[in-house]
């Protein structure tokens, strides 16, 4: 799919589902900047020979309501011991290690795609992507991210937003 078309059917994607999604970039720096400090809450974390399996939640640090959920296949040999040392015992997200360790990445074969609800409140937006190691274009993670719904998100960035302009 191009990464500009979006599914058609009986949603249309909200405007704050769409800015954090429709970018060509890491969804860390982007939730970041609408939510404030983001911790990865790992679910499930599997690591084979070659591969690291991650599923994880990603809340607002501050009052730890759920942004987005994630779906990371990692490959080992893409990313530094430390690295993955850190991704096992932190609530760093990927994307933030990714930056921390200076792995400079691209995306590519983005996807936008909808969770359709019957409940078109209930209805959530996500994205697929290929992180790749911009330097030798070595596959680094296949990744799966889906957004709280558009009113849950709006809510959450409200709440960050006042924080922000109290402090």
């Amino acid at each position: 799919m191009d990464p500009k078309t979006l599914p058609t059917g009986n949603h249309h994607i909200g405007n704050l589902s769409r800015i954090l999604l429709d970018h060509g970039g890491l969804m860390t720096p982007v939730l970041t900047a609408y939510f404030g400090s983001i911790l990865a809450r790992p679910s499930v974390m599997v690591v084979w020979t070659t591969t690291v399996i991650r599923r994880s939640t990603l809340h607002c640090e501050t009052d730890d309501e759920m942004i987005l959920e994630a779906k990371l296949k990692i490959a080992k040999a893409c990313i530094p011991n430390s690295m993955l040392s850190q991704l096992q015992h932190s609530f760093t997200p990927f994307g933030q290690l990714l930056a921390d360790h200076g792995l400079k990445t691209k995306i590519a074969r983005r996807e936008i795609y909808c969770r359709e609800h019957n409940d078109s409140a209930k209805t959530r937006w996500g994205r697929r992507h290929i992180i790749l190691n911009a330097t030798d274009d070595s596959r680094i993670c296949d990744v799966d991210e889906l957004l709280a719904t558009e009113a849950q998100l709006a809510m959450f960035a409200d709440a960050s937003t006042k924080r922000r302009d109290n402090v």
